[in-house]
């Protein structure tokens, strides 16, 4: 029987050989099929499937979607494992290494039945906060988000605002190991308090390489924390629910974020199941709109979590923001070298949601055009703070945009009307411009000032009139 520590030397030192046992060759027999689900590099004709890390013996990595790991995280990300544990076990039972015994039945069923909700009991208490584990290092790069060497990067290098680097919690760090990779600098995205991830800073590393997370660490997505505590939050101006972008890469989330859309990431192609638990955990009915990297590891994936998270019964579009930019690979990418151009396509992209909506009604115009009300589609109704009219077998509960036109016969006071109706509405915070073709401005004021000059309207409704119930010119003036 071996020990953890020395089953963990033992598949370092023979990795060569254990990966051929786990993993198909890729077509040119250089390296092996990427087992992250949905990456598929290695499959293709030109593609190099993972490769061992030269600085690192025993450590893999995926040039398509930055996997990096050993043997044991290889096991994990085929069997769809996150504990430490679970991943060793499986590792010891395929490759008939002999492990000592564990407090655990050990039965491959069993372990792999309880794994799952092993692993959502880690998820949901390390996002209601019940584990803590990483909370003090984080809260170290969240105190040194403002020094000089992090703010030139976010913002010069990365053009994401302070105030979106601390909406996501992000923070910064020096001479940082994480793994068994120490990193000069590097940006820290947590997902938790139990849960993040590290990107380096240095320009000459290899994309695949930047990317780290410690061991035994969560995968939870960055910024799923806000789309739960925001889960009823609505489009602006309507009824329809705010949806919610799923993208690849940590600096991704914010790019969104900056120009005006909710995003969580996945740090990588996989991880949807995951987003599909939390959904359905806290009961999140916000649609989802896929837009992963703009290459071909991106686009295969996004088509499967499509398909994934329909099945799901959860309402997901899958959206090109690259369509007019196929040179960038991700929003980042189009943040920093496009701005204006991200926002639009983020603007027309959240209101997709709204668009199905609308061609989903029915054709009967007295039904389409009441659904629309109801979702707001037209705005919010404003009050006239006339009750007898907001009531809602008249207007509806107010005015609603659009063009109304008042008739009646001449004298009758369809100016005075408007221009009690527009001062009530300017009261409560509107905001309300009054063109006067035929009044000047001192007689439309004169108007208004006879109207607040009234004291007491039930007396004068009633038809009781004397000196008491009202104000002089100027008293109004002086009040």
């Amino acid at each position: 029987m071996k020990s953890t520590s020395e089953v963990y030397e033992y598949i370092h030192h023979n990795s060569e050989d254990l990966i051929s046992r786990l993993l198909e060759p890729d077509k040119k027999n250089k390296g092996f099929v990427c087992p992250v689900p949905g990456c598929g590099n290695g499959t293709g004709h030109d593609g190099d499937g993972i490769t061992q890390d030269p600085n690192n013996k025993g450590y893999y990595h995926c040039f398509k979607c930055g996997f990096h790991g050993d043997i044991v995280d290889i096991v994990g990300q085929k069997y769809g494992l996150l504990n430490n544990g679970d991943k060793l076990s499986k590792t010891c039972q395929i490759l008939n290494i002999p492990l000592e015994k564990r407090s655990e039945i050990p039965k491959v069923i069993k372990q792999d039945s309880s794994s799952k909700e092993d692993r959502l009991e880690r998820i949901f208490s390390a996002l209601e906060g019940k584990t803590q584990e990483y909370k003090k290092i984080i809260e170290k790069a969240q105190s040194q988000l403002l020094t000089p060497r992090c703010l030139n990067y976010i913002i010069q290098k990365r053009h994401i605002s302070v105030s979106t680097a601390q909406y996501f919690g992000m923070g910064y760090l020096e001479n940082q190991k994480v793994g068994n990779v120490t990193f000069d600098s590097c940006i820290l995205f947590p997902s938790s308090l139990s849960s993040y991830a590290v990107r380096d800073t240095n320009p000459h590393v290899k994309d695949n390489l930047k990317t780290r997370k410690p061991t035994g660490s969560i995968d939870i997505p960055l910024g799923i924390q806000h789309i739960i505590e925001e889960k009823d939050k609505v489009i602006e101006g309507t009824n329809v629910l705010e949806p919610v972008f799923i993208v690849e890469g940590l600096f991704d989330a914010p790019s969104i974020h900056e120009v005006g859309g909710d995003a969580i990431a996945l740090n990588g192609t996989g991880g949807i199941n995951t987003v599909i638990e939390i959904f359905k955990e806290y009961d999140i009915k916000r649609p989802v709109i896929l837009s992963l990297d703009n290459d071909e590891a991106g686009q295969k994936a996004q088509e499967k979590h499509l398909e994934t998270l329909k099945e799901a019964n959860i309402e997901s579009y899958s959206v090109d923001l690259y369509s007019l930019h196929p040179e960038f690979k991700d929003a980042n990418e189009f943040l920093i070298n496009n701005r204006s151009d991200l926002e639009c396509e983020v603007e027309i992209a959240r209101k997709k949601p709204i668009k199905e909506f609308e061609n989903s009604l029915n054709k009967n115009k007295k039904d389409e055009f009441k659904l629309k009300v109801e979702y707001g589609l037209f705005g919010n109704a404003v009050k006239t703070e006339f009750k007898s009219l907001d009531h809602e077998e008249l207007l509806g509960g107010g005015i609603y945009p659009g063009l109304y036109i008042i008739g009646a016969i001449s004298s009758l006071g369809k100016t005075a009307f408007c221009l009690q109706m527009a001062d009530q509405m300017a009261s409560k915070r509107n905001d309300v411009i009054y063109f006067s073709l035929e009044l000047s401005t001192s007689e439309v004021f004169a108007r208004a000032a006879s109207r607040y000059s009234v004291k007491d309207l039930e007396f004068l409704e009633n038809g009781a009139l004397n000196s008491g119930l009202g104000l002089t010119i100027k008293d109004f003036i002086d009040s």
